[in-house]
């Protein structure tokens, strides 16, 4: 009896090996599809000119002294373009803060040469920013900064999915998209993963009842209109919840030692959902020298503070400058 496998005809087998190498390679080209360096933004930049100058509350020459106001965002977020081929880091940030710094035609290099304050992810950002130049930057105030946030409050599935390149890239942005188009409740912002809190429910974490104000409303159609129409912002979103200073910045806030004794400020949300002050009070403080070394304030308010609290977080930020002054 013949006990030897049957040969696959040659032309079959070639077939058999191109076919799946072609459908290989196009499925990694669809949903894989290779990264753009440049994402750009839908939106358009225009001059100043003198019509529109002279129809400002306060026009450029009423102050003394140099004044140059500049409102750049995130890269992947509102009038910047996104970058596609480089991971959201603190290396990406604090290039992009030194360009803004750059683009000034005031010179804001040098000792002591501003204040720095830093909100949610900003915050995150800002304090490696203040540790590698600590000359330039003459006081720090971070608010609800980002940073040491609990791994876990980002779920064990949620990490896996983003950090595992299993799910294919465009699959994972239109569930993200879909994700960040739909609002979050307060009662259940403690089930939700952070990530998707940190970009949606700073401005849609409300009480039953309670309406949003219409700055948050308009912030809240803002981030929508992002995700439908700027291409960058996905993928900027889904990049800082893998590379960004979210969690685990522990030497970091070490490196906060460094700084002179009372030019850093922290302030937290009583009530917020993401930054917890009782935790960060537990590890984050003492790693940052203590209440003898930053001033630590605690206000009303969630996550969203800085649109329900603008009043009483400016007096706090006044009162710590004047003790910088």
């Amino acid at each position: 009896m013949d006990t030897t496998s049957p040969s696959w005809p040659v032309p079959l087998l070639v077939t058999t090996t191109a076919l799946t190498i072609s459908l290989t390679v196009l499925a990694r080209a669809l949903l894989w599809p290779p990264r753009r360096a440049v994402l750009k933004s839908p939106l358009g930049k225009i001059g100043r000119g003198d019509c529109s100058a002279e129809g400002l509350v306060y026009g450029p020459e009423t102050f003394p002294g140099g004044r140059d106001v500049d409102t750049p965002d995130l890269f992947g977020r509102g009038f910047s373009d996104g970058v596609g081929d480089l991971p959201h880091d603190t290396r990406l940030y604090t290039s992009q803060i030194l360009l803004a710094l750059a683009s000034s035609p005031l010179a804001w290099t040098g000792t002591q040469a501003f204040h720095l304050v830093g909100y949610s992810l900003g915050g995150g950002i800002a304090v490696p920013f203040a540790n590698a130049f600590p000359h330039m930057v003459a006081s720090l105030v971070l608010l609800a900064p980002a940073g040491l946030i609990d791994a876990s409050s980002f779920g064990r599935l949620n990490r896996f999915v983003f950090a595992s390149g299993f799910i294919p890239e465009r699959i994972l942005a239109v569930l993200t998209g879909r994700r960040l188009q739909r609002p979050i409740a307060a009662r259940a912002v403690q089930a939700a993963q952070a990530a998707t809190v940190m970009a949606v429910a700073e401005v849609d974490t409300k009480a039953p009842g309670e309406e949003a104000v219409p700055l948050e409303k308009g912030v809240l159609e803002y981030v929508r209109w992002m995700v439908r129409y700027h291409e960058g912002f996905v993928p900027a979103f889904m990049s800082c919840i893998r590379y960004a200073p979210l969690m685990g910045q522990h030497e970091q806030w070490k490196g906060l030692l460094r700084r002179k004794a009372g030019t850093t400020a922290m302030i937290f949300a009583e009530a917020d959902e993401l930054i917890r002050e009782p935790e960060y009070r537990e590890q984050g403080l003492p790693l940052a020298g203590g209440k003898e070394h930053v001033v630590w304030r605690v206000v009303p308010g969630r996550h969203d503070f800085v649109m329900t609290h603008p009043g009483r977080i400016l007096d706090e930020i006044d009162a710590f400058w004047a003790t910088c002054a």
